[in-house]
């Protein structure tokens, strides 16, 4: 039988309300058939390594300082985390946390939080309104691919916490120092959120921060923008969307994550991976068997879904194993046919441009180091080598070196002295 609320909808109300409803199917049709493309989100380089410091520790009530004010009156609570060379704070808006979260409990980021974060640009992507998006539960767990979680309604609550996390927080890293030494990075990742709708079918509103997101808002903002075209205007880093997918252990998928930097053939200690890439806990580094046995399982799993291709790891001592044991990870290279069809491949870069973004950064003070050439001669020993590799190829090499997990010039060179040798072997 009808309610008295629904026989005081006029059939005209009615019509329009289905036709709009067929638009929107319509729509949604659309947009999943292009998502059938979407393998993966291009990321900004500098702000992924960013938001992998974030999201990469987990916050825990030992870890809050205290509460200020912030200057629009807003309560703000205050945690701390020291990292290498500096620390590493998040100030939450605590009407917030304590509305989503709960009032004795605290924020929850880690891997969900990156995942909710990157789904975020998924979802807003798929809704093609720019920075704006919104997603529910059920749809997180369905990209996520977590059936059993949907049925049983056991993440529905995790990730309202972690959204409410998320809005809610706005990471500040700095190096403690003061001056032109002084180094700090942090903006919120969302301008604003809104909530409709409760229960499970809760309908999360929110619009990202395009300082957060970096070259990645282009992408977003465009839709004849694709991911091949993002690749070659340089700074992105495609993030597969399978990562969201795959539910492994947080350690394991911030190496993960971390390899996706790490352009493959030279020297690593065992120790910075487990530290700073996996974000070991300092009970866990400890325990010398346990790492030795979770850094092989990590590197094999990596070498069975073939993102490396071999390793080497060399104990050399047991006593002194933290700085003694080393590591080469080898990853896919491409073959000799796709170096060929990169040379005629277009770019939006044009080589003076090229040649004037490498010789900047070979030649500022911090990185010239001993190096006794002027800058004048190291701008003709780049533009010499852009000339006989090709712009494609020596551009690939200066965003891995010099956009990566660790800016390296003497790689830089090491990767050019690499192309050379593939070059004289073919």
């Amino acid at each position: 039988m009808s309610s008295p609320i629904t026989k005081a909808i006029s059939p005209v109300f009615r019509e329009s309300v289905k036709e709009k409803k067929l638009i929107q199917s319509k729509i949604q049709g659309e947009v999943e058939e292009k998502d059938q493309r979407l393998t993966s989100i291009p990321m900004d380089r500098e702000k992924l390594l960013e938001h992998e410091e974030v999201f990469g520790r987990q916050l825990t009530p030992r870890h809050l300082t205290g509460r200020k004010e912030d200057d629009k009156g807003n309560q703000l609570l205050l945690f701390q985390i020291e990292t290498n060379g500096g620390v590493l704070g998040y100030n939450f808006l605590e009407k917030v946390v304590r509305e989503g979260v709960g009032a004795n409990e605290t924020p929850t980021l880690w891997r969900r939080g990156f995942r909710l974060w990157a789904s975020m640009i998924y979802f807003a992507k798929k809704g093609r309104e720019g920075l704006k998006g919104s997603f529910t539960a059920s749809e997180i767990l369905s990209l996520w691919g977590d059936p059993d979680k949907r049925k049983s309604g056991g993440g529905f609550e995790d990730i309202r916490k972690t959204f409410y996390s998320l809005v809610g927080v706005n990471p500040i890293w700095t190096n403690n120092r003061s001056g032109k030494d002084r180094r700090e990075w942090g903006v919120p990742f969302t301008n604003k959120f809104w909530i409709e709708g409760d229960g499970r079918e809760t309908r999360y509103h929110y619009e990202l921060n395009p300082e957060a997101l970096g070259v990645t808002e282009m992408w977003l903002k465009s839709d004849n923008m694709t991911v091949e075209i993002i690749k070659n205007k340089g700074g992105y880093l495609p993030y597969p969307v399978a990562f969201l997918k795959d539910n492994i252990p947080e350690t394991e998928q911030n190496f993960r994550d971390r390899l996706l930097h790490y352009v493959g053939g030279y020297e690593l200690l065992a120790y910075t991976v487990l530290h700073d890439w996996c974000k070991l806990g300092s009970d866990k580094l400890r325990r010398r068997k346990y790492c030795y046995d979770l850094l092989r399982t990590y590197l094999d799993n990596a070498k069975t879904r073939g993102e490396i291709t071999s390793y080497d790891f060399k104990v050399l001592s047991l006593k002194d194993w933290q700085r003694s044991w080393k590591l080469m990870i080898y990853k896919p290279q491409r073959s000799v046919a796709e170096h060929e069809a990169r040379k005629g491949r277009p770019t939006t870069q044009n080589e003076d441009d090229l040649i004037e973004s490498i010789t900047e950064w070979l030649t500022r003070p911090i990185n010239k180091g001993r190096i006794t050439k002027s800058d004048e001669e190291i701008k003709i020993q780049v533009t010499n080598t852009i000339k006989k590799y090709g712009i494609g190829e020596i551009k690939d090499i200066y965003e891995d070196t010099a956009n990566g997990a660790k800016p390296s010039t003497y790689l830089f060179w090491q990767r050019v002295q690499e192309l050379k040798r593939l070059k004289d072997s073919n």
